[in-house]
């Protein structure tokens, strides 16, 4: 009796666990799925009329005279970002790579090079332009940085173990690598869950050039913190203990709460007005 119960009560947990992975990377998905939609809208909208004005307005480095490169580069991350948005969470559905896996490999193959391609970029805007408080050597550039240099590091070591067919350990560096390619987006969301909790007027270490206590940390939890709570999902996935996977449940449940809260908030602040 005693075993029979013990088990039930592992797949209860085990259950419980998947389930608040599903969950949160589904908000997860429909958030950026709602972002790359802001891009393809405001960005591509602005672009199509020749108003790059607006670009200039609402980004912290946007068109800059006699720096063709940099706005080269500035105009291909932001077509990158919307395909990062809204094709990269596909490679992690299951029934994609199960009922597509011709598109599967050819998405991931594209996926991969992206990542190569926009991390380096990102690295070039943010060391010849400054950060997002406009510093070039700053806590605030070396967070982003970091998480750049994540992005090359997962990239390489997914696409290792692809061409190796060793697909566990792939799948492992995939997840790894949607989380560091979702860092700036993760930084939007913190911003939204912070004004969601202190309002936009009143934040606590944000200002207006983005170099409060806050700015300066949220490049460093953006692109740290969601590779730590996947380590965690992962090591409560291996867990024999049912209270590990149901205290990890709970919190995945509260993760995709605050995730969804932090979606909702910038996308009416930041993203919606536009549209």
């Amino acid at each position: 009796m005693g075993s029979s119960y013990n088990h039930a009560g592992f797949l209860s947990a085990k259950k419980a666990l998947s389930y608040a992975g599903v969950s949160w990377f589904a908000v997860a998905f429909m958030g950026q799925l709602f972002f790359a939609y802001y891009v393809v809208v405001f960005y591509g909208g602005t672009a199509a009329s020749g108003d790059w004005q607006a670009w200039t307005n609402r980004l912290i480095h946007g068109f800059v005279e006699e720096d063709l490169l940099g706005n080269l580069v500035l105009v291909s991350h932001m077509v990158l970002a919307f395909y990062v948005s809204a094709f990269g969470p596909l490679q992690l559905v299951p029934s994609v790579r199960k009922k597509a896996p011709r598109f599967h490999r050819i998405n991931g193959r594209v996926y991969i090079s992206v990542a190569f391609l926009i991390s380096t970029g990102a690295l070039y805007l943010t060391w010849s332009r400054g950060g997002f408080d406009g510093k070039a050597f700053s806590v605030n550039s070396l967070g982003i940085s970091i998480n750049g240099l994540l992005i090359i590091v997962f990239a390489a070591l997914a696409l290792k173990y692809a061409m190796a067919r060793k697909i566990v350990i792939h799948q492992v560096w995939a997840m790894r690598l949607f989380m560091a390619m979702s860092g700036v987006w993760f930084m939007r969301v913190g911003y939204g869950f912070w004004f969601f909790l202190f309002s936009l007027e009143d934040a606590p270490g944000v200002t207006q050039h983005l170099d409060g206590w806050f700015d300066k940390t949220l490049p460093w939890l953006a692109s740290l913190l969601p590779l730590a709570l996947l380590e965690l999902y992962f090591s409560a996935q291996k867990s024999r203990s049912i209270g590990v996977k149901w205290s990890a449940a709970a919190l995945f449940f509260v993760l995709t709460l605050v995730t969804g809260i932090g979606v909702v908030i910038i996308a009416t602040i930041r993203w919606i007005p536009l549209l």
